[in-house]
């Protein structure tokens, strides 16, 4: 069974809108502001949707928020009314996405708020990403932003006190560097391969678990080393609102997960690595690396020594081996899992 770190979500088994629709409503974004179409053209698609809507909360959402830009107050609400009644999470992100695309500071607080009350240390949904993605742009009031900081804070102080939830996140990244050393390309020519076998080892998988630090030291610095893109902010919220509506209609990874900060935390670093569901921001990208950098120690140090303990208590963990190539002499001295 896998867990909920790794990208599952009870509940999962919604029904896909497809990459169709998707196109379609992030198209409807991008002509609003343009005045190609006139507002009796928005409004009859408007209405259509509502008529089309059922059980959908997206579908009310897109409504709402023509009705707003056409400036129908009264239809506006009703749309939204039953959006919110369907799916208050989502719908409140939805419109903190909006309110910051439109740079309405006033109209992105409340819905922080109403967003806010939907999460908990113990209950984020994979959406979350979004709103640290529009904290980490500045696009969040000032109140807003010290706000979701405040939240932040308090949420990982609470998760930090909770052995099984530590626990859960060091297990994760242990798995992934033993596969990063079960991985390590070793040369076929060294001479390592005639060193006699100790019982239950050899010499190259002490040499792996010596060499582990170099593909960790490269994931780090692939985490750290991307440089920020300027974007104007408009155009940056706008992109934000479009991906979320993606991922929303293809139902992608970060549309179905749940799991406490932690895991999100964890999730969400992970994802970035696979190169699925879009790449953060770097900043992003760099908090959740520092977010996550306890469990990544803890990992680190647990799979390096797992490699010292496969030699036999008598033996001790120290060798030394050359070879000669062309006119040159290589030397390596591993000791206690270190090159």
């Amino acid at each position: 069974m896998i867990s909920m770190a790794e990208g599952v979500s009870p509940g999962a088994g919604k029904a896909c809108r497809g990459e169709k629709t998707g196109n379609y409503y992030i198209g409807v974004l991008r002509n609003l502001e343009q005045g190609l179409i006139p507002d009796a053209g928005w409004l009859a698609r408007a209405r259509e949707w509502v008529v089309r809507a059922s059980q959908d909360w997206l579908s009310y959402s897109m409504a709402a928020l023509v009705f707003w830009f056409c400036d129908e107050p009264g239809s506006a609400q009703k749309a939204l009314d039953r959006a919110l009644g369907l799916q208050e999470e989502k719908t409140s992100l939805f419109f903190l996405l909006a309110a910051a695309w439109q740079q309405r500071d006033s109209m992105s607080d409340r819905w922080l708020e109403r967003y806010l009350r939907n999460q908990n240390e113990l209950l984020v949904t994979g959406d979350f990403r979004y709103l640290l993605e529009l904290w980490a742009r500045k696009a969040l009031s000032p109140t807003g932003g010290k706000k979701l900081e405040t939240v932040l804070a308090s949420w990982e102080e609470e998760l930090s006190r909770s052995a099984e939830a530590e626990g859960r996140q060091v297990d994760l990244w242990r798995r992934y560097f033993r596969e990063l050393r079960k991985n390590i390309a070793l040369p076929q020519l060294d001479q390592y391969q005639y060193l006699r076998e100790l019982p239950g080892t050899t010499a190259g998988s002490l040499l792996q678990g010596a060499l582990l630090a170099r593909p960790v030291g490269q994931f780090l610095e692939r985490h750290q080393s991307r440089q920020e893109i300027w974007q104007e902010m408009r155009e940056g919220c706008r992109l934000l609102l479009e991906a979320f509506l993606r991922s929303e209609c293809l139902q992608l990874p970060a549309a179905i997960w749940k799991g406490t900060y932690s895991d999100f935390l964890t999730f969400s670093l992970r994802q970035t690595e696979q190169g699925k569901d879009g790449v953060p921001s770097p900043r992003v990208e760099r908090f959740l690396l520092a977010h996550s950098a306890r469990w990544l120690h803890q990992a680190f140090d647990d799979v390096t020594g797992e490699t010292a303990r496969l030699v036999p208590g008598p033996i001790r963990y120290n060798f030394n081996y050359t070879f000669h190539r062309q006119n040159y002499c290589f030397s390596c001295d591993i000791q206690d899992g270190m090159e």
